[in-house]
């Protein structure tokens, strides 16, 4: 049975996607979400999380927002003199969004759970240890990550969390990030995650030549300079004028 959750809180985040077992801080400003976080606080700290699709959108429907989003707790908030707010959360499970509204300067919701398609199999351990390989690869390679982000409680060895932190962690589009957030079964996110991971690998290989080629254009310059100046050094010992030197 699907379940389901009614007139629940709900913060329509911008430029960002957030994945189950994230802990991140979010800046608040607009209205209707301030009045959305201060009504879950006086709740149960509960609030369903959502990413809208055009970043300059401000008169929202449910077909601005992505379909899945996730459920959070408020484990902190900030409160700034010009009234917009600062808040800590962490997320937990992958929802469905039902029915959207705005009523009375407050937007609420009607969200379902969303389980994971999870079969353990041959397939499963051999995409979570390829997708753990190509991750580590990119780590190997320079890749940023902030691990902070994530949760302590996550469970980095379970095939599912390991696809949600890479997802997270890679500089993709929105679009793309939202693409593993909508997929439930996991088998599927890991070739995705593998594909990203992919094209990751191919961007930090090109960043990492062209960094080289500087840095060996920057070495035979100061190895030039240096040879110059020892010359030059020689040459004041022994009394010696630089040939190119002019009366």
């Amino acid at each position: 049975m699907i379940e389901r959750i009614v007139d629940t809180p709900l913060l329509v985040v911008r430029n960002i996607v957030i994945f189950p077992f994230m802990v991140i801080p979010l800046n608040i400003g607009r209205d209707f979400s301030i009045k959305s976080i201060e009504d879950s606080l006086k709740k149960n700290s509960e609030i369903a999380v959502f990413t809208q699709k055009k970043l300059d959108d401000e008169e929202l429907g449910i077909n601005d927002i992505y379909e899945v989003g996730v459920l959070a707790n408020i484990l902190k908030m900030v409160r700034f003199p010009d009234g917009t707010l600062r808040i800590l959360v962490e997320a937990s499970k992958r929802i469905k969004l039902e029915r959207f509204t705005i009523e009375n300067g407050t937007s609420y919701g009607d969200v379902s759970i969303l389980e994971e398609i999870y079969e353990k199999d041959q397939e499963l351990d051999a995409l979570y240890k390829i997708t753990k390989s190509k991750f580590e690869n990119c780590l190997g390679k320079g890749l940023n990550v902030t691990p902070e982000v994530i949760s302590p409680a996550i469970d980095i060895e379970n095939p599912a969390r390991l696809s949600d932190i890479v997802i997270a962690q890679l500089d993709i589009d929105i679009t793309e990030k939202y693409n593993g957030l909508q997929e439930t079964n996991v088998k599927n996110r890991l070739k995705l995650t593998s594909e990203y991971l992919n094209k990751e690998l191919d961007i930090l290989e090109i960043k990492n030549k062209i960094q080289e080629k500087i840095k060996k254009g920057m070495d035979d310059t100061q190895r030039e300079f240096f040879l110059r100046e020892q010359l030059k050094a020689i040459q004041d010992e022994l009394g010696m004028k630089p040939e190119n030197d002019e009366e």
